[in-house]
């Protein structure tokens, strides 16, 4: 079954195809558009696309009015983001520490960390 996530991945980045499960999802603010540059230099394996928000083809995507800030990274599968810029492989490597399943909550869920620090879990 196609997650939201996956539905409405953009393959606008050049970004190298991999088996992620990373999302990155941007607007036409700044901190997105820096986002953006790094994904394009340093092609991040976490990554396998971008949801452009402020594309037009994305404009009714769900993700994008449910997260709360830009940049935000989502995983596809556990239906969860994190937010902040990253602007190295280890920064975008962390990814895979920053989200914990919970298979009993469907909605995306959130933690507000930028890189670095420890995730947080705004249910607990």
């Amino acid at each position: 079954m196609t997650t939201v996530f996956e539905s409405y991945i953009s393959l606008a980045m050049d970004i190298k195809t991999s088996v992620a499960d990373w999302v990155v999802v941007l607007d036409s603010d700044p901190l997105s558009q820096e986002q953006l540059q790094v994904c394009r230099a340093v092609h991040p394996p976490e990554v396998k696309g971008a949801i452009r928000c402020d594309d037009e083809e994305n404009s009714n995507n769900p993700l994008c009015s449910e997260i709360d800030y830009f940049p935000a990274f989502c995983h596809v599968n556990e239906n969860s983001c994190v937010y902040g810029v990253r602007r190295t492989l280890d920064e975008f490597a962390q990814l895979a520490t920053l989200v914990q399943p919970n298979p009993e909550d469907p909605s995306p869920r959130t933690t507000s960390q930028a890189p670095n620090q420890q995730p947080t879990n705004p249910t607990a």
